[in-house]
C-alpha cells in the first residue's frame, strides 16, 4: 500500500512507495529546486557591474565583478562600437577588424548573417543564353561565366550547339548531325562504301601504286613503290608464286647453291639427330680418349664433315648402306645408293681440290668389328699429318703383333671408278 506523505516545500500531501516513507521530502522536482535556491550555500554579497553600473548577486568566494559575459567583454579595451554596413545597428567590434575595413583587407562589417547575406546579394537580373528566359545572377557568377543558364537543360542543349552541325551527305543528300570537328562526309557506312567504290585505283588522289606484270604469267598488277627496292620478281596470287619457284627459280644454279649452303648450316646447328649415330659416337670417343681437338659438323660452304681436326685434317664416318660399302654392295644397288655415290665423289674432289688434303674414311662396318684398328688408324692419319697410302678403313688391317698394315688388293670406290660404271649394278625396284 501506498504511503502519504506531506511536502516541505508547499505542504501538499503526496503518495510515496513505503521503503521511501522516511527519505521522501518533495511532491515535484519544482518544490525541491525552489527548496534548494531558498537554501543557497556559501555567503552571497550584492555588487555593482563597473561596466553597466547595474546591482547583482553573487558568491563571495568566487570574486565575480561583471553581471555577464557581454559586460565582461566590453570592458576590454580592444573593443569599439561600430554601425553595421547594412542596417545601421550599433555594435561592440574588435579593432583587429576594423584595422582590417580600413586596410582594405575587409570590405563590409555586419551585425548578423542575414546582413552579410543582403551585403553580398548585389547581382543582377540577366537572360539564360539559350531560352531567354530572365534569371537573377550575383556579380561573382557573371563575373565567372561566360554565359548564364536558367538550368542543366538549357546549358548542356546550348553546349549541343555549340558542338555539332547539319551537313548533308555527298552520297544520298540525306541530313545528318555530327561534330564540328569531325571530319565525317556521309551520313552511313553504306554510303561511304559506295563513295570508296568511286575512288579505288587510280580516281583515288593518294593513289601511287605502280603497274608491274606478274613474272610468271605476265599479268599486270599493282605493286606499292617501296616493294621495288626490296623485291626482284611480283606474283599476281600465290599459285603464280608457287609455280615460279617449282618451275623456274628452283632449277636455277643460284637456288641450288643457296639450299645447298642451308642444308649445311642446318647440320653444323646439330637439330639433325641422324647425324650422331652410334658409329659416329664411337668414333668421338676415341678422339676424346686420345686427347684430339676436333668440331663436329664442321661447315665447309657447300658440305659438312662428321669430324674436322686441326690443320685442316678430316674424318667421315660412312654408313655401309647410304654410302655403299663396295664390301658388302658389289653385286647389285638400289636407286638411293646410286644417286648418292655422285654426291660423295663430288664432296671428295672439292675438299681435295679447296684444301689440298685428302678425307679419312671409317667405314661403318670396321668400326663396330674392329674399332682398335680405326684408332689406330686415326692416330697414324694424324701423325703423318694427313699423308696415308689409303683413305679408307676397309683397305687395312692389324696384323699378330696388332700393327696396322695396309691389305694387298686395294678397292678404291670413288677415285680412279667413273660414275657410269655404276649402272649396271642399279636394282630396279
Amino acid at each position: 500500500m501506498p504511503e502519504i506523505c506531506n511536502c516541505i516545500q508547499c505542504g501538499k500531501e503526496f503518495k510515496v512507495k513505503p521503503y521511501k516513507k522516511d527519505i521522501a521530502k518533495f511532491c515535484s522536482k519544482e518544490c525541491h529546486g525552489k527548496y534548494k535556491k531558498g537554501k543557497r550555500k556559501g555567503e552571497w554579497v550584492t555588487k555593482i557591474c563597473p561596466s553597466c553600473g547595474k546591482e547583482f548577486e553573487t558568491l563571495k568566494s568566487k570574486e565575480k565583478k561583471y553581471c555577464s559575459q557581454q559586460c565582461n567583454k566590453d570592458r576590454n579595451e580592444n573593443y569599439i562600437n561600430y554601425n553595421c554596413d547594412c542596417c545601421g545597428k550599433e555594435m561592440r567590434i574588435k579593432k583587429s577588424n576594423y584595422q582590417k575595413l580600413l586596410d582594405g583587407k575587409q570590405k563590409t562589417i555586419t551585425c548578423s548573417y542575414e546582413c552579410a547575406w543582403k551585403m553580398k546579394n548585389n547581382g543582377s537580373n540577366t537572360t539564360c543564353n539559350n531560352c531567354g528566359k530572365i534569371i537573377y545572377r550575383t556579380q561573382y557568377r557573371m563575373n565567372k561565366q561566360e554565359h548564364q543558364f536558367c538550368s542543366n537543360e538549357c546549358q548542356m542543349e546550348y553546349q549541343h550547339r555549340e558542338c555539332y552541325e547539319i551537313r548533308k551527305c555527298e552520297i544520298c543528300e540525306k541530313e545528318f548531325e555530327c561534330s564540328k570537328l569531325s571530319t565525317q562526309r556521309f551520313c552511313s557506312n553504306k554510303c561511304n562504301s559506295e563513295w570508296q567504290k568511286t575512288i579505288v585505283c587510280e580516281l583515288n588522289p593518294q593513289f601511287k601504286s605502280i603497274k608491274m606484270p606478274c613474272t610468271y604469267c605476265g599479268k599486270e598488277i599493282y605493286v606499292k613503290p617501296f616493294k621495288l627496292e626490296i623485291q626482284e620478281h611480283f606474283f599476281c596470287d600465290d599459285k603464280c608464286r608457287k609455280d615460279w619457284y617449282a618451275n623456274v627459280y628452283s632449277q636455277t644454279d643460284e637456288w641450288r647453291e643457296k639450299k645447298r649452303i642451308d642444308a649445311v648450316k642446318i647440320l653444323e646447328s646439330g637439330v639433325i639427330s641422324k647425324t650422331n649415330s652410334k658409329p659416329q659416337q664411337l668414333v668421338d670417343s676415341i678422339l676424346d680418349e686420345n686427347n684430339i681437338t676436333y668440331e663436329r659438323e664442321k661447315g665447309i660452304k657447300y658440305y659438312c664433315i662428321d669430324n674436322f681436326l686441326e690443320n685442316n685434317l678430316m674424318i667421315e664416318v660412312q654408313g655401309d648402306y647410304w654410302h655403299c660399302n663396295p664390301i658388302k654392295f658389289h653385286d647389285k644397288i638400289n636407286k638411293t645408293q646410286y644417286e648418292r655415290i655422285p654426291k660423295d665423289k663430288r664432296k671428295h674432289t672439292y675438299v681435295k681440290n679447296k684444301y689440298g688434303i685428302e678425307i679419312l674414311y671409317l667405314w661403318e662396318s670396321d668400326i663396330y668389328n674392329n674399332l682398335e684398328k680405326c684408332e689406330k688408324l686415326i692416330l697414324e692419319y694424324i701423325k703423318r699429318n694427313g699423308k696415308l697410302e689409303n683413305y679408307h678403313s676397309f683397305n687395312y688391317y692389324l696384323d699378330e703383333i696388332k700393327e696396322l698394315k695396309l691389305c694387298e688388293d686395294i678397292i678404291i670406290p670413288y677415285q680412279d671408278m667413273e660414275y657410269d660404271k655404276y649402272k649396271h649394278l642399279l636394282k630396279v625396284s
